[in-house]
């Protein structure tokens, strides 16, 4: 298996593959945005803000299959809402590629 369950995605959807592709081209569309928003909210310690960002990375993550990721950015979650920045900051390397590595399989999965 993959980094993306796509079995776990489509029941998100209601098993329908169009509202499944939908969803996994916005998660593509917009992760970008929330990384770039997360590295900033990390270099100006704008840990409030990281915690919201990564819990949106968390669920959405989750939503399309990627449990993965969803699991790490939880314990990213926590890390900030527990004030724990030398965490955040070691492994905030770690959640871009996996995040990276995701939206590569998802814009597989969508060819």
């Amino acid at each position: 298996m993959g980094l993306i369950d796509t079995e776990t995605g489509m029941m998100y959807c209601g098993d329908d593959e169009d509202i499944y592709n939908e969803i996994l081209g916005i998660y593509v569309e917009k992760m970008g945005e929330l990384t770039a928003t997360l590295t900033k909210d990390l270099k100006g310690d704008d840990i409030s803000d990281y915690v919201v960002n990564v819990h949106g990375i968390k669920s959405n993550s989750r939503n399309i299959g990627a449990t993965d990721l969803g699991d790490f950015a939880e314990v990213m979650e926590h890390a900030g809402k527990n004030g724990d920045k030398a965490f955040l900051k070691e492994n905030h390397e770690k959640l871009l590629e996996m995040v990276k590595q995701v939206v590569a399989e998802a814009n597989t999965i969508l060819e």
